[in-house]
């Protein structure tokens, strides 16, 4: 194989991100542990309703009462917290993605969020665009804005039923709303993870060399301006920070290493090192794919868009599991033009566990 254009990527996943991507990923799990603590209690509140009515005017009604005001207190704090996340991450992510290649959305679609009707539809669109960029999971996606958008018009009965007194239905249609926030904010983690993955690995095929910072922190800016915009729209969803993309740096220099199917290997600034498996190593290749012949470099974001479903595919009959099930994400080495000039084909898919830690074992049917 010679002269990769990508390097040994890092991906980015829940927990692996970060500076401002790990604080937006503690305000979504705070908002989880929040919505855990309101379908508690309203379940403990419905169980004794009954009971709850005849202390409507005992000294412990009025701490049962401080307690739910408290936790309402903190669930709208929380969610302003995590909208705010959210809008500097889509602005973000958008600004990278239309910075590779040409998008339907700019990244200002963020803020349509905060628009009567269109925010009903064109934020999801949005996204859309952006899992496209990357490993789509339609489903999610869907499931995802199905139950944001289910939550919502939940808390927004059960706070119509409120001012009209009608505390028991109230109740019912909050705790409703609550299951259904924690089903949207689950989804909202694995569509982020996803989308981040796909971005940091368009920004590596843009010839990023490895060894270099992943992350930058870009969000003072954005905080300012988001926190006034998302306190008057009452909250959105989630998020986590990307990194910035970084254009015409030198490509991955050349190297000799013969890559084949069941290899393991790591990487070093100058090169990449055939390993053992049975020892640490930072990825194992589990197919070697034959670019189909043409006469001029097709160009990186072509053989990209090439070998991701190709290498897809393969992921299974290597692993034994499907993809969306295993705890390891894939990656693609393929030739420069410098490369093809001289014959250079091959696309190379391998396995990495996406946390940063080293394999310690052989992959295959293991993962």
């Amino acid at each position: 194989m010679t002269a990769p254009v990508v390097p040994l990527p890092t991906r980015v996943a829940p927990g692996s991100a970060g500076g401002a991507g790990r604080l937006a990923q503690a305000t979504l799990f705070g908002f989880i542990g929040v919505e855990l603590v309101s379908l508690l209690t309203g379940i403990v509140t419905l169980l004794r309703w009954e009971q709850r009515q005849v202390e409507l005017n005992s000294e412990e009604a009025f701490f049962a009462d401080g307690w739910d005001f408290g936790v309402g207190f903190a669930y709208f704090g929380v969610f302003i917290i995590c909208g705010i996340a959210w809008l500097i991450w889509q602005y973000q992510a958008h600004s990278n993605l239309s910075s590779m290649t040409a998008t339907k959305y700019r990244p200002a679609a963020a803020f349509w969020i905060l628009v009567p009707i269109a925010s009903l539809f064109v934020p999801f669109l949005a996204i859309g665009e952006l899992a496209r960029a990357g490993i789509d999971r339609p489903i999610l996606r869907r499931w995802w804005w199905g139950l944001y958008l289910a939550m919502n018009a939940l808390v927004g009965v059960s706070s119509v039923a409120g001012l009209a007194e009608m505390w028991l239905t109230s109740l019912i249609v909050g705790i409703a709303a609550s299951a259904v926030g924690i089903g949207a904010a689950i989804c909202a983690i694995r569509l982020i993870s996803l989308i981040n993955s796909g971005l940091e690995s368009r920004r590596a095929s843009a010839g990023r060399p490895a060894g270099r910072p992943t992350l930058t922190e870009r969000a003072g800016l954005f905080w300012a301006g988001g926190a006034s915009l998302l306190t008057v729209m009452g909250g959105s969803l989630f998020g986590v920070a990307l990194p910035e993309i970084v254009r015409n740096l030198p490509a991955v220099p050349e190297t000799n290493l013969a890559f084949v199917v069941g290899a393991c290997f790591s990487e070093t600034e100058v090169d990449f090192i055939d390993v053992s498996c049975n020892g640490p190593h930072e990825a194992e290749v589990y197919e070697v794919l034959e670019y189909p012949e043409a006469s001029a470099y097709p160009g990186d974001d072509l053989i990209a868009d090439w070998a991701e479903p190709q290498c897809y595919a393969q992921f299974e009959p290597y692993t034994g599991v499907p993809y969306p099930d295993s705890a390891l994400e894939f990656g693609y080495l393929f030739p420069s033009a410098q490369g093809w000039q001289v014959g250079d084909r091959e696309v190379i898919c391998y396995l990495f566990d996406p946390s940063g830690d080293d394999l310690t074992e052989p992959v295959a049917q293991a993962a």
